[in-house]
């Protein structure tokens, strides 16, 4: 990382400022609601304690931003870094299925994105433009949806710095840019987490508008470590001297800098590192001892001046070592040959996690999950520390199971377009008008424009129609093989008669479609305009909803319940029956909504529904709604499918297994070939 100037920022400190920090906790064993851990894209392709996302512990952490995607610098669009990550992208977020509270984000740019290149000003570029942001937050959002990520960690080193390639106009930019990216956000279903990183130095900090930003991000990840690095050497604050990257009495005054702009403890999570910054000494090995250089490369991480814990772990195991406490510090000091290294163990992460719950931080950060131990020893440490509960594994041991969502096809609100990267489908049936035309229905939109059926990307798409229209002598019901997804009595001569909109559920070759899914364990019940006539039977024999409207604008007789609005006289009700026994596919989380979508004066029902949900049903005549727009039934889709698979470890058995196999076989035949 890079220098922190640490004594620049002291000099510029008030001594009395005022800070926003509740007094300390008596009790040191507060939960943390935010535990954040970094996990890195290519720890997967060390030569050695290469680290699975199936390693990490369940329940240690809250959130696990993966580092790093990268930006196109001419479209702007989200891209993976290496085309090896996408793989890891879903087994990380498979991970969000046996611990329900974790969020896993993406995490966007790093200290190297800023080095001289393409990318090095693009964080700038996009800061400085709507449009180029448009194409960024676009992109982002669809990013996001194909490889389920709960939000983004944006992590811009640093604006406006001359030395990291920032211009001057970051400072302003840099807010009007998260808010834009956070309101665009909040629009996702469930996709609306945003961090940044901060750094601990005045020397970068004093480029962000710290008030601004607090407003439109859900948390800072500040980078409290790299306090000390190689870097020192030959710099005028700092000095080539040991001291660990850690110091906490560094991280109380970096700090300061924070509460010094009004950003409040909660919204703060500190950071920790899963690495030791090392030096080759002169003899001296105590603190403020001056150094030759950094420290030998490590042979995992190959870098001088580093090591990753795991490496050092096996350095005390081999040379036999005990790790020194600096309780001032809060730190460990590992020293043997000419070589020393600082680092934390449970003991000091307990001590810096007591501190943070006095600062009342939201919650710890850690850089990085994936320079732990196999066995996941500091994060457990972590867990520990934090008061976080790790979950029981799974309980298999020879396979891990791995779960693929399967997002619906559905309506828009009306006046929306389809999500990024979304199609929307056309009309196959023998009514439209145009070639191409699109399955659209403006019922309930009270001149707010119309709704686009739409279907998620990188999946078949269905076959999908206006049906029987028959020149206004309109008939309900799909052809075979279809299902109804919305109704109309436009264009229809009488009133009790309607038109359905319908969608295929498999292909061609008779393979269920994964965006229909759900859809195919439901169906409306038959009887109309006597909508209460209708019946549920078979295996769809829940009654999942009922509406005087069914899916959308069918016509339904009058009945005898009498209600609180006008008319009087409710309408009867056509049943949706589903077949709900299915964990991993029905819809569930129903709820009638008036509240959402465009609406206009005097008008009582707003036929929307939640980004997040599908639309089922409407309702404009019965409970108030009559002539003065709709009530939407809006329903929490849910469709995915698990597969097992051998877990690392059994596959790299198996792989030594038929090594080893190999390897005897050539043995024996060599030997047959010597003796001839």
């Amino acid at each position: 990382m890079a220098p922190t100037f640490v004594a620049k920022a002291y000099a510029l400190l008030d001594a009395n400022a005022n800070r926003n920090v509740i007094p300390a906790l008596e009790e040191n064993d507060r939960y943390m609601d935010r535990v954040v851990g970094y996990y890195e894209g290519w720890s997967t392709r060390r030569p050695c304690h290469a680290f699975w996302p199936e390693q990490i512990p369940r329940g240690v952490y809250s959130h696990i931003n993966f580092a790093f995607a990268t930006i196109d610098p001419n479209t702007y669009k989200v891209m993976p870094s290496n085309h090896r990550d996408v793989d890891l992208y879903s087994r990380l977020t498979s991970l969000k299925s046996y611990d329900k509270d974790l969020k896993v984000m993406i995490a966007i740019g790093g200290w190297t994105f800023n080095d001289p290149g393409r990318t090095a000003t693009v964080f700038s570029d996009i800061a400085a433009s709507e449009a180029k942001q448009d194409k960024f937050i676009a992109s982002l959002i669809s990013f996001m949806s194909t490889h389920d990520f709960d939000g983004i960690d944006l992590d811009w080193e640093y604006p406006e710095a001359d030395d990291r390639y920032g211009k001057p106009e970051d400072l302003k930019n840099f807010p009007k840019f998260m808010a834009r990216l956070r309101n665009e956000l909040k629009k996702t279903p469930g996709r609306s987490e945003l961090s940044i990183t901060l750094p601990a130095s005045y020397w970068y900090l004093q480029h962000f508008d710290l008030k601004e930003l607090s407003k439109h991000v859900s948390f800072f990840n500040i980078m409290s470590y790299d306090l000390h690095g190689t870097w020192d050497q030959g710099n005028k604050w700092t000095g080539a001297f040991l001291n660990a990257h850690t110091n906490l009495t560094e991280i109380k005054s970096a700090l300061e800098l924070l509460w010094r702009n009004d950003v409040k403890g909660d919204q703060v999570v500190m950071g920790l590192a899963f690495y030791g910054r090392s030096y080759t000494t002169q003899g001296c090995v105590e603190p403020g001892c001056v150094y030759a250089s950094g420290g030998l490369p490590g042979p995992y991480s190959n870098k001088a001046g580093i090591l990753l814990n795991n490496e050092i772990m096996d350095i005390i195991h081999d040379k036999k070592l005990t790790p020194k406490l600096y309780k001032e510090a809060t730190v460990k000091v590992v020293t043997w040959d000419d070589q020393w290294v600082s680092m934390d163990d449970r003991e000091t992460l307990a001590m810096k996690a007591n501190f943070a719950r006095q600062q009342c931080l939201s919650g710890l950060m850690v850089w990085a999950v994936s320079h732990d131990t196999s066995t996941a020893d500091f994060s457990r440490d972590l867990a520990m520390v934090s008061n976080r509960q790790v979950l029981m594994q799974r309980a298999e041991i020879d396979t891990d199971t791995e779960r693929t969502n399967h997002k619906q096809c559905r309506w828009t609100n009306c006046g929306d377009s389809c999500p990024a990267g979304w199609k929307m489908i056309k009309r196959e049936d023998d009514w439209k008008t145009t070639n191409p035309e699109y399955m659209i229905d403006d019922t309930h939109c009270e001149g707010h424009g119309s709704r686009s059926w739409c279907c998620p990307p990188d999946t078949k798409l269905p076959k999908c129609g206006w049906y029987n229209f028959n020149e206004g002598n309109c008939k309900p019901g799909c052809e075979d093989g279809m299902v109804e997804i919305g109704s109309t009595t436009n264009g229809c001569k009488k009133e009790d008669q309607h038109q359905s909109a319908c969608c295929s559920v498999q292909d061609d070759y008779g393979n269920g479609l994964s965006s229909m899914a759900v859809y195919n364990t439901c169906e409306w019940s038959k009887e109309n305009p006597q909508c209460d006539d209708g019946k549920c039977s078979g295996s769809k024999s829940t009654i999942l909803g009922q509406s005087g409207q069914g899916s959308g604008d069918v016509y339904c007789y009058a009945g005898d319940v009498w209600g609180g609005h006008w008319p009087k006289k409710q309408h009867t009700s056509r049943k949706y029956c589903c077949n709900t026994s299915s964990k991993s596919n029905r819809f569930e989380n129903c709820e009638w909504r008036n509240d959402v979508g465009l609406h206009w004066a005097d008008q009582s029902c707003f036929s929307g529904c939640d980004s997040n949900q599908v639309r089922v049903a409407m309702d404009g005549f019965n409970e108030g709604c009559y002539k003065s727009g709709a009530r939407a039934y809006c329903c929490d889709a849910v469709s995915y499918t698990e597969t097992q698979r051998m877990s690392d470890d059994m596959q790299d058995f198996k792989d030594a297994l038929i090594d080893w196999k190999m390897a005897v076989a050539c043995a024996k035949n060599n030997t047959s070939q010597v003796s001839t």
